[in-house]
């Protein structure tokens, strides 16, 4: 086993990692920092208050406001039909916090900000370095 095939980018992790899902790229946080597991849990605090326990009907609605709160940081190709949309915090709140995209949209963004790949240093700096020690 090799350790560098585990090594996670921290500039991916914090900035995002693009992931594809059709001609689109959203640049995504990953899910499970120190950083991300403090805003999870304001979050839930904010949304739910300090006593509230956690039910499983939460998990699409908390996921749907971490996505347009703190995981995605931009995105490319974003179309509703022929027409680009921008990325903006209210924009994506729209388009994140709306009921119709959070099974889909929003879960197939969700299960790739908990995938390791997503987040490890690109094969081509991988070769770079190699090179240098030549």
């Amino acid at each position: 086993m090799d350790l560098n095939s585990f090594k996670e980018c921290l500039t991916k992790q914090r900035d995002g990692s693009p992931i594809y899902v059709g001609d689109s790229v959203f640049y995504c946080r990953r899910w499970g920092t120190p950083e991300s597991q403090k805003f999870v849990r304001d979050l839930r605090r904010s949304l739910f208050g300090p006593f509230h326990k956690a039910q499983d009907s939460d998990d699409s609605w908390l996921c749907a406001e971490w996505l347009c709160g703190y995981g995605v940081t931009r995105w490319e190709n974003v179309t509703d039909g022929e027409k680009v949309i921008d990325f903006s915090e209210s924009t994506a709140r729209n388009i994140f916090l709306n009921p119709e995209y959070q099974l889909s949209l929003n879960s197939i963004l969700i299960a790739a900000v908990m995938n390791f790949e997503n987040y490890l240093y690109d094969e081509a700096e991988g070769d770079f370095e190699a090179l240098k020690k030549k």
